[in-house]
């Protein structure tokens, strides 16, 4: 009998320093700004509001931090969510590199009916990174993990597109992410240092 194990071929990527051949992939801090929507399950209509973000890099690692408040716009439901995570990125080749991401997420809601409550998750994310010299594009598979047993574990994705000017310092953000009971848009811009 063969012995079981996880092939290594699989974790190498993510022992190998994500180290990019020049600034545009690989800033220190980066910071965003962005208005964002998003459709919930049990809301009837569009939250709309921003919130900031900032991302710390320490060579292949790095640490992420946001906060958004969201308001319904007939003024019946309110949101305010944040987000921590460290992860680490691993070349897989030239173009590409392996993200995993491990963190929280918070969400403090309060609406007239039965929308109301907080929730905090446990957050796995898996994917991939492509780019090329003035656009990065992420591929996430996201699962949710609640730390109370009464909500349910989402799952779904998310796509992150950057595209940036001559000398990397600023970009244009457009994020997308559906899972099982919310659906988020975010459009903003990245400073990156």
């Amino acid at each position: 009998m063969r012995p079981r194990y996880i092939p290594l071929a699989i974790l190498a990527p993510l022992a190998i320093p994500a180290q990019a051949t020049d600034f545009l992939h690989h800033p220190v801090l980066e910071t965003d700004l962005f208005i964002s929507g998003g459709l919930y399950d049990d809301v009837d209509n569009t939250m709309l509001g921003g919130g900031l973000g900032i991302t710390g890099h320490i060579g292949p690692f790095y640490v992420h931090g946001s906060a958004e408040g969201l308001d319904e716009s007939d003024g019946t439901a309110e949101a305010l969510k944040g987000k921590f995570a460290v992860g680490a990125l691993g070349r897989w080749d030239a173009q590409q590199t392996v993200i995993l991401e491990l963190g929280g997420r918070y969400l403090d809601s309060s609406w007239q009916g039965d929308w109301e409550g907080e929730r905090t998750d446990i957050a796995v994310e898996l994917g991939f990174r492509g780019q090329s010299h003035h656009i990065q594009t992420d591929l996430r598979a996201v699962m949710l993990y609640p730390t109370d047993d009464d909500a349910n574990v989402q799952a779904g994705g998310r796509i992150d597109i950057l595209t940036l000017n001559e000398d990397g310092r600023y970009g244009f953000l457009i994020s997308g992410e559906y899972l099982t009971d919310e659906q988020n848009v975010r459009v903003g811009l990245r400073r990156r240092f």
